[in-house]
């Protein structure tokens, strides 16, 4: 919102946690920065405990103005060589400091704790993060250090610890095997898996906005990303399934454990299956076709008439793509394993034949490099990938001419 820099008069601004969080506007900054001290602050304590980290967070207006006068660019900017002395335009910036700090609180980042000793005027009002707050400076916190940096997996572990604290007390149950499993697994993914947390990293920033938590959508979102790597490494496989068969002691009923994991596991990947061939099986098959053809390096250059459908010698028809075909074939063979919880069906392509084909693969035994393709019987195989593959790029080259994406 507009605002006049000489008045004092600002005692509330609207704005969101995503505004805090990505905003460019100085308002959005200023917000930012005032997260910034307080990470700073904490730092100071030399707090590693991811849960006091943010617990000890008290601060005053004055110290909190203080430090925006030197790190804030708006103010800084503001008082540029100025000759007016550090503890008037303090003074003259408390109003709308305060403003800011109002907003946080109507948003319930900050909350305050009554009146603190003052050295000046005895007793003066304190501020401090609350959860919500905690969680939005964790994420803050995790966006400015260096990855690989000594700092890099404290910050991880205070942002998964504070989401974890988050999650809804229901969630927990001693019988919510997966919410057991996953938290025990992501927590030790943090020290030599990293990346496997980057799905849970997204999730985090997408309910920003309002901090509600879905755990069945995390555990969906967890569980494909989980199942991408699965199919990538062998050692993480071999640190998977040893965490599967140790199940944690918070874990009721640990003789139907995996089963019951593992019958979940394998709906929500080949959910995501048929979530995203789904929307590709939304396009014209012959144009998909036809933009694979035109984008091989040996055509990209090529002038040629616009096929028609009688061409069949034509090499854009001869364009192998995911199509309704594969897709049936899947789903036949999907049933098929429908009660079997070792075989999830996925797609895979032969990169020496180029063909598509449906493959009920065992995950904690079977390598790729030891399938054949049944096509060419060439050992050549990869998991399908749909976000990589023409396909996609088609179906994200169409939309874009709508502005979808």
């Amino acid at each position: 919102m507009p605002k006049d820099k000489n008045s004092n008069k600002i005692n509330m601004i609207k704005i969101t946690i995503s505004d805090i969080l990505e905003g460019e506007d100085p308002d959005s900054i200023l917000c930012r920065d005032i997260f910034r001290f307080i990470i700073e602050l904490c730092k100071n304590k030399n707090i590693r405990d991811p849960r006091d980290y943010f617990a000890q967070s008290e601060f005053k207006i004055r110290m909190l103005v203080n430090w925006l006068l030197e790190n804030n660019r708006e103010l800084r900017v503001e008082f540029y060589k100025s000759r007016i002395k550090k503890s008037y335009q303090a003074h003259s910036k408390t109003t709308f400091v305060m403003g800011r700090v109002n907003a946080l609180l109507e948003l319930n980042l900050l909350e305050s704790i009554g009146q603190i000793p003052s050295l000046k005027t005895g007793e003066t009002e304190g501020f401090r993060l609350s959860y919500p707050g905690f969680i939005v400076a964790a994420l803050l916190e995790f966006d400015i250090v260096q990855k690989g940096s000594s700092e890099y997996k404290l910050a991880l572990e205070r942002l998964i610890s504070s989401w974890i604290s988050y999650i809804p007390p229901c969630v927990k149950h001693p019988r919510n095997i997966h919410y057991h499993f996953l938290i025990n697994f992501i927590t030790n993914c943090v020290e030599d898996y990293d990346d496997i947390l980057s799905d849970f990293l997204k999730y985090v920033r997408e309910r920003a906005s309002d901090l509600v938590f879905n755990f069945s959508v995390l555990r969906y979102k967890l569980n494909n990303s989980i199942f991408k790597k699965l199919l990538a490494s062998k050692e993480f496989r071999d640190f998977y399934y040893k965490k599967l068969n140790t199940p944690s002691e918070n874990i009721i009923d640990t003789n139907n454990f995996r089963n019951l994991f593992q019958s979940q596991f394998k709906l929500d990947v080949e959910s995501e299956i048929e979530r995203i061939s789904s929307s590709i099986l939304n396009f014209n098959e012959f144009n998909i076709k036809d933009f694979q053809w035109r984008r091989r390096p040996q055509t990209q250059n090529k002038s040629r008439r616009q096929p028609m459908e009688g061409d069949s010698d034509m090499d854009v028809f001869k364009e192998i793509v995911f199509n309704y075909q594969v897709r049936n074939e899947w789903e036949r063979m999907r049933s098929e394993n429908l009660s079997n919880n070792d075989k999830i069906t996925i797609v895979v392509k032969c990169e020496s034949c180029g063909q598509i084909f449906p493959y009920p693969i065992i995950v904690d035994t079977e390598n790729f490099d030891s399938l054949f393709c049944r096509h060419c019987n060439h050992p050549r195989l990869k998991p399908y990938e749909f976000e990589n593959d023409s396909n996609s790029l088609y179906l994200k080259e169409f939309l874009s001419r709508f502005n979808v994406v």
